[in-house]
């Protein structure tokens, strides 16, 4: 019994908890928002922000599976094991987090806060469960415009939002439908989560192109 406990104490995701929760007030202080307010949208975006620098610095390894057309070989990899890792402990510590100091952004974003994460949970734990979690590595490059979203609401100096939608367009439209290609009929479970990633994706990007474009 206290070996298990052990276990579980000293679990990777358990441990990345921890850090999320650890880290959040100081990258507040880093990037000089509210630090008595906590109940608002910038400050939502910070963890956020943090995992997606993270997930696209691995979207050149995926670019290079691509590349040698192994993306969808199933190998052991340490880096799978860390994105599962990581992406779980995020989803989990983001919601967590979010109803301790932002809940009232979790509530008026229902569909990115708690229907996004706990899908993504979902997911994450029946990759893993099937042992698919090399899978994880097709979506890395999904965040790569999340990045500038996530800077354009930490930041006063930047707001490049010409940028933010190519980089949008590119990877979580064009991308998402060259991952419905790979999956097809190789990981149907795939291709179905993926179609309706596509849908919220193209949902997003609409109301982008209302807010900004037309």
């Amino acid at each position: 019994m206290i070996e298990n406990f052990t276990t579980y104490l000293f679990h990777p995701v358990i441990i990345l908890c921890r850090l999320w929760k650890i880290i959040y007030l100081p990258l507040l202080f880093m990037f000089d928002l509210s630090m008595i307010n906590h109940d608002n949208v910038h400050n939502s975006h910070v963890l956020s922000l943090l995992y997606s620098i993270i997930t696209s610095c691995i979207s050149p390894y995926t670019f290079y599976l691509i590349y040698n057309n192994t993306i969808l070989v199933n190998q052991a990899s340490s880096i799978s094991e860390f994105i599962y890792n990581l992406s779980i402990s995020y989803f989990i510590s983001d919601l967590i987090i979010g109803l301790e100091y932002y809940p009232t952004v979790l509530n008026n974003n229902i569909l990115t806060s708690y229907i996004h994460h706990s899908a993504y949970i979902i997911l994450l734990s029946y990759l893993k469960q099937h042992n698919k979690i090399h899978l994880l590595l097709l979506g890395m490059p999904y965040e790569i415009p999340t990045v500038l979203l996530n800077i354009r609401y930490v930041s006063n100096y930047y707001n490049n939002y010409k940028l933010f939608g190519i980089l949008f367009l590119f990877f979580r439209i064009f991308y998402n439908i060259y991952v419905l290609y790979k999956t097809y009929n190789v990981y149907n479970d795939i291709f179905i989560f993926s179609i309706g990633t596509l849908m919220i994706h193209c949902y997003w990007y609409f109301n982008y192109l209302k807010r900004y474009v037309f």
